[in-house]
């Protein structure tokens, strides 16, 4: 039985040890966020390996003294395990706002107060002895863990009345929290197995199910939050074209061997149409003129550098192919009453800025003729 609860023991640490490395996959805030969850789980290990030991030397005279330590780390990770979870909780219901964070917070201190009674009561001998290497229960043994089942139960507590700002819709998987380790409780019970050898069991039994659910949850959500803050400072948000940031990074990626065609657009009239219409005709205008380069020009990458600047990117068309679109696209504008002045150049990626430049130039042209054509004051349009 000794062998099989060691053995218990150490492949709880093993799947404790497999979720700390998958955790540590994350971001930096993510692994921020649930750090104290993480000191949980590195106790977990350390006690699961501690009580693996305790077991497998049991009886042997010549370690008393290892042993003595050994079982009073055993009792006091336990209340360190709590705190730390406490502590976990109170800071992701402060960062949810939520006011059962001072639910948190006095069960973090019920746990300070668990580990004081622990100490002193092994300090003065009512814990526990070791007697030729063998564990003798003391006095207050049976008590040792009063206070941190009533935390668990606060803690259980607190996911079921906090269940929907954590984002479990399902009361079941709530439940999960709390039957799981209930369950395998009741398991060794049943089989009348020594609970001072299989409290780490249970105890990484609890946390793994917690990184299952819970702190999974959070890693995602955070993950998901920073790539969509990603995806934000790479894209404008009003026509989802790349922005500036995003256009940096593309000619960064290119090489000199590309062969590249540019195209570069500039809003015609849109003072005219905010100061006339407002700036959510302007709005509309500027999107309308991101969809027709966009349509045109499918390959490509289509950037909004500026409020009303376009630039195309299209990387290796053949130049007959490129002079088609050009057509059909100043077709475009035209039948769109130029909304667009545009110019375009190709060449190899080497000379990427001299082919933006040579196209912001031809556009500029396009644009005077576009004043010259329509009669129209530069100034105010």
């Amino acid at each position: 039985m000794n062998n099989l609860l060691a053995v218990l023991n150490f492949v709880s640490a093993l799947y404790l040890i497999v979720a700390v490395v998958v955790a540590n996959q994350s971001t930096k805030e993510a692994l921020e966020k649930t750090k104290y969850f993480g000191f949980c789980i590195f106790g977990c290990i350390l006690g699961c390996i501690l009580e693996a030991t305790c077991i497998l030397t049991d009886g042997n005279a010549a370690l008393n003294s290892f042993l003595v330590i050994s079982h009073y780390l055993l009792i006091v990770l336990v209340d360190v395990i709590v705190f730390l979870y406490s502590i976990f909780l109170h800071s992701y219901f402060y960062e949810k706002g939520r006011i059962h964070r001072r639910v948190a917070g006095i069960l973090a201190i019920l746990a300070v107060i668990s580990f004081a009674l622990n100490t002193v009561m092994f300090a003065i001998g009512h814990m526990f002895t070791i007697n030729d290497g063998t564990f003798v229960p003391g006095s207050y043994f049976p008590y040792r863990q009063v206070l941190p089942m009533i935390i668990f139960i606060g803690i259980y507590v607190l996911y079921m009345f906090n269940r929907k700002a954590l984002g479990f819709d399902s009361i079941w998987l709530t439940l999960l929290f709390f039957f799981v380790p209930i369950g395998a409780m009741a398991i060794i019970y049943a089989f009348s197995i020594p609970a001072e050898k299989c409290t780490f069991v249970l105890t990484a039994l609890s946390l793994y199910v917690v990184h299952m659910v819970v702190q999974t949850k959070i890693i995602t959500e955070i993950d998901v939050n920073a790539r969509v803050l990603g995806r934000l400072s790479y894209y404008d948000t009003l026509t989802g074209l790349k922005n500036r940031r995003g256009y940096d990074d593309i000619i960064d990626n290119l090489t000199k061997e590309d062969k590249v065609s540019v195209v570069f657009c500039d809003a015609n009239g849109l003072k005219s149409v905010n100061d006339s219409e407002g700036h959510l005709s302007g709005d509309r205008y500027i999107k309308k003129i991101a969809e027709i380069i966009s349509a045109a020009f499918p390959e490509g990458e289509v950037c909004r550098i500026s409020g009303d600047e376009f630039v195309c990117i299209i990387k290796n068309m053949e130049d007959k192919v490129f002079s088609e679109k050009i057509k059909t696209f100043k077709d475009v504008l035209n039948a769109e009453g130029r909304i667009a002045a545009f110019g375009y150049e190709s060449g190899n990626g080497s000379r990427f800025l001299d082919l933006v430049r040579s196209a912001e130039k031809m556009m500029y042209n396009d644009k005077q003729e576009y004043y010259i054509e329509t009669g129209r004051d530069r100034r105010h349009y």
